[in-house]
C-alpha cells in the first residue's frame, strides 16, 4: 500500500487533519489503508502540512519512495 502525492482532481476532498476543503488544483497527500468495511483499500486525504503533523511517518515513508528521491 503506497501513500501518495497528487494534484487534487475536483475540490470536494476534505482534509483528515484539519476538516477544511482541499482545493481543485492543490497538491494533497494519500493515505492507503486497508478498508475497514470491505475489501480493497481507502484512501484518508490530508493537506501536505496537516499530514506532515497528523502522520509524520506515513509522508516520510512516501517521500522515500518517491522517483525523486535520493536514496
Amino acid at each position: 500500500m503506497a501513500h501518495v502525492f497528487e494534484m487534487a482532481p475536483t475540490g470536494r476532498s476534505k482534509c483528515r487533519g484539519c476538516g477544511q476543503a482541499i482545493a481543485k488544483g492543490e497538491l494533497r497527500f494519500g493515505e492507503r489503508l486497508p478498508n475497514a468495511f470491505g475489501e480493497g483499500e481507502m484512501t484518508l486525504w490530508f493537506h501536505p502540512l496537516c499530514a506532515a503533523y497528523k502522520r509524520p511517518e506515513s509522508v516520510l515513508q512516501a517521500l522515500a519512495e518517491s522517483p525523486g528521491s535520493a536514496t
